[in-house]
């Protein structure tokens, strides 16, 4: 049917499209999507992976061998690409009238989408272009992850002392015994990404569809292609040189500790609490912290917080499933860093929580009447500081 309504080769395009498609999708979440976390900003990402494929960052022969490595499933609904591409490349092609343009067009184009896309996101961050999104947390995120693999790779005393040249020249080493990189290219990527971003002034930004860095001066920084004979350790060891010839002090103490990365722990969290005020609030600790959100929510509340007309607690439920990093940026949302929590005593049975802050305040919450709602506990309580947890029977009132 494709055939006699597109043709021939539309057709084997549009098939080939889905795996531009897919790895296009893939490069946009490993280069841009780590920065919308620590910009608080979102690019529009269906137009990032439309440049990507309109750029053929994916060649003819990686295309020919992504399809080669397809494996047939018993669940597949249909044959594998390969095997429908040559299968249509056999049938009569027809003529039929041709348009270049992007399936966008049939949604009122990437900007249109753009504008949208927001509203799947827990967090309503603000649109923006992806060099701005890239300004604002490319660096941060990058040397996130640098700084992360290098403290793991010291605490599991693959490297010493904790510093990216350390790390690197155990690339090397590991490189030149096994002739790989821990099982994992990515490991190589943050180590060089994460020491860049420790350059002052470097920035990522978007060139070609591709995320490079650049220099404060707007020059691409790009590392020397290495000769064809150089092996992986010389490669390695070129690197080391490169970036300290930019400026990348690889010298110096990687000292985060696993708090500044780690994702916080969720401990608890319940629905329609009330609070002696009489407003009926959710509620979700995680380690880091405490949250409160109105339960009660105008229709128009609820559209800007993109829970249509599903329950209250199915906005608690994204919440927890998106993190206190994305949940405490909902309407009304009230975020209580754990530092700034003394103690959180609660009776379970009762549905009582009582929430007391550093400063003295008492916030007494208790379960709403009728609403049958239960504590769920995931994986156990977690200590937050002087977290307190018992039953109606040893609770005290």
């Amino acid at each position: 049917m494709s055939v006699r309504v597109a043709g021939r080769d539309a057709t084997v395009a549009a098939l080939q499209g889905l795996v531009r498609a897919e790895h296009a999708d893939f490069v946009v979440g490993v280069e841009r999507m780590p920065a919308c976390e620590p910009a608080r900003l979102r690019g529009p990402v269906a137009g990032a992976i439309a440049d990507v494929v309109a750029a053929r960052v994916l060649s003819d022969e990686e295309l020919a061998e992504a399809l080669a490595e397809q494996e047939a499933s018993a669940f597949d609904t249909h044959p594998p690409l390969r095997e429908r591409i040559a299968r249509i490349r056999s049938l009569p092609d027809v003529e039929a009238p041709r348009d270049d343009r992007s399936a966008l067009v049939l949604v009122g184009g990437a900007e249109r989408l753009a504008e949208h896309e927001g509203d799947l996101r827990v967090a309503h961050e603000a649109l923006a272009t992806w060099d701005e999104v890239l300004a604002a947390g490319g660096a941060v995120a990058a040397r996130q992850a640098g700084d992360r693999l290098v403290v793991e790779l010291a605490e599991n005393e693959v490297c010493h002392p904790a510093s990216y040249r350390a790390a690197l020249e155990a690339a090397a080493r590991d490189i030149e015994e096994d002739g790989e990189l821990w099982g994992s290219f990515s490991t190589l990527n943050h180590l060089v990404d994460g020491a860049l971003a420790r350059v002052p002034g470097a920035r990522q930004v978007v060139r070609d569809a591709r995320v490079v860095w650049a220099a404060p001066d707007g020059g691409v920084i790009a590392p020397p292609e290495p000769a064809d004979e150089a092996s992986g350790a010389e490669r390695v060891a070129g690197l080391i040189g490169w970036l300290a010839s930019c400026g990348a002090p690889l010298d110096e103490p990687v000292t985060a500790s696993r708090q500044d990365w780690e994702l916080p722990e969720l401990i608890e969290w319940r629905s329609h609490q009330r609070t002696a005020a009489g407003d009926t609030v959710h509620v979700a600790a995680w380690t880091s912290g405490v949250l409160l959100l109105p339960a009660d929510y105008s229709a128009g509340t609820r559209a800007a917080a993109n829970v249509g007309v599903t329950p209250d607690r199915s906005l608690l439920e994204r919440a927890v499933g998106a993190g206190p990093f994305d949940a405490r940026l909902l309407p009304g949302a009230i975020w209580i860093p754990a530092e700034q929590v003394a103690s959180v005593k609660e009776a379970i049975l009762r549905g009582r929580l009582t929430l007391t802050l550093a400063d003295g305040t008492t916030h007494e919450l208790t379960a709403q009447p009728g609403s049958g709602e239960k504590i769920i506990a995931h994986g156990g309580l977690v200590e937050l500081p002087g977290w307190v947890a018992a039953n109606d029977l040893a609770a005290t009132s």
